[in-house]
């Protein structure tokens, strides 16, 4: 997917021979630069389905945690452990 989205123009000179391209040219074709755009989002919203399935899925345990924690401030493994060990995450999917 990804791998695809090489078509830019790497090589070209920019402003003062700096390698690059000059203010408001753009390194690839517009389809080029929409398509990065369209892997991009895909790429942000799996990983944020991901974290908010971890979330979801341990918050019992992270809500007891934080009460101990304001209760307590700092906790020691022992009492870490006494809370008991969070709900396994959601399995992460490949992009």
């Amino acid at each position: 997917m990804a791998s695809d989205l090489i078509a830019c123009d790497r090589d070209r000179q920019g402003f003062l021979g700096q390698p690059g391209t000059t203010p408001g040219e753009r390194p690839c074709s517009e389809q080029t630069a929409l398509a990065i755009d369209t892997a991009v989002r895909a790429i942000v919203d799996a990983a944020f389905a991901t974290a908010v399935g971890v979330l979801q899925t341990t918050r019992d345990f992270l809500e007891r945690s934080a009460r101990l924690l304001l209760d307590k401030e700092t906790l020691d493994e022992h009492e870490l452990a006494a809370l008991g060990r969070p709900a396994s995450p959601v399995a992460v999917a490949s992009a």
